[in-house]
């Protein structure tokens, strides 16, 4: 798959309907398409990381790239946005995808962030640098840090559901989970299979070992953390949209790996019978 036929998947608002003969074959060209362009290569980050450098943000992120191609804000725009949307629909058109109770609340915030960017056009904006003094400025950090907060939630509800199911414990509230420490550990026992944890684990490394998580990453903590220059101008738009497709992305992953409501009501009966 390449852009042009990613863009003529999104014009047919069937695409990724599993009702169309076509589902599993445009499912899994979309998956690969975003693999290689986000995680397998370095092009889009690479270009990431000096699209922040020059609006005076170092993120002492240094990306090898051999094959380093220069891309514009258009460039990047167009790549997301067809990503995004394919994404998008493939979450939200189908009923079915991503319906286990305990990730309701992460994926409505998925779908909130979708329709704010949409209806907000300062949200889509890659060219225009705002100083902190703008609502411009704001709109685009909370939105980022919103997003985030999908990882968090993602810790604790692992955390909190071996807690209470499989090892039949208080959890310690005043623990500070972290999503690429506590998740996998958690989450094990409603996996679908040991093969499908393998997948999750998989698919959860490269993510949290790509470049693309360590610009996230970085940005976050910078912005929670660190000094913003008053005098500079900032638009984190482009790594928004990209924390955007890594969550989409964890959300695939989870959907094909985690057990359904029925089968996790299952698991969770045989634990508490085993317990008496």
């Amino acid at each position: 798959m390449d852009l042009n036929k990613l863009r003529k998947l999104n014009q047919d608002k069937k695409s990724f309907l599993k009702s169309n003969t076509d589902f599993s074959r445009n499912y899994n060209d979309l998956i690969s398409y975003i693999d290689s362009v986000i995680f397998d290569y370095n092009v889009v980050i690479k270009n990431l990381n000096d699209y922040i450098k020059d609006q005076g943000i170092e993120l002492n992120q240094y990306i090898r790239d051999e094959n380093y191609i220069k891309l514009t804000t258009t460039n990047l725009y167009n790549y997301f946005e067809a990503i995004k949307n394919a994404m998008t629909r493939l979450m939200f058109v189908n009923s079915d995808f991503m319906q286990q109770h305990i990730f309701q609340e992460v994926k409505e915030i998925i779908r909130y962030t979708a329709s704010k960017v949409k209806s907000n056009e300062s949200l889509r904006d890659y060219e225009k640098k705002s100083k902190i003094t703008s609502n411009e400025y704001h709109l685009q950090v909370e939105t980022f840090k919103y997003q985030f907060t999908v990882f968090d939630k993602l810790a604790y509800i692992a955390i909190h559901m071996n807690d209470k199911y499989k090892r039949n414990v208080q959890t310690d509230e005043k623990y500070m989970a972290k999503f690429y420490v506590d998740f996998l550990p958690n989450i094990k026992f409603l996996s679908k299979s040991k093969i499908s944890f393998n997948e999750l684990s998989g698919i959860i490394e490269v993510l949290t070992k790509s470049s693309g998580w360590h610009l996230i990453r970085r940005l976050r903590n910078m912005l929670e953390h660190d000094f913003i220059d008053p005098s500079l101008r900032y638009n984190i738009n482009p790594i928004s949209d990209l924390l955007y497709i890594y969550i989409c992305r964890l959300f695939i992953a989870i959907n094909e790996t985690i057990v359904t409501n029925e089968d996790m009501s299952k698991v969770i009966k045989k634990l508490k019978d085993k317990r008496g």
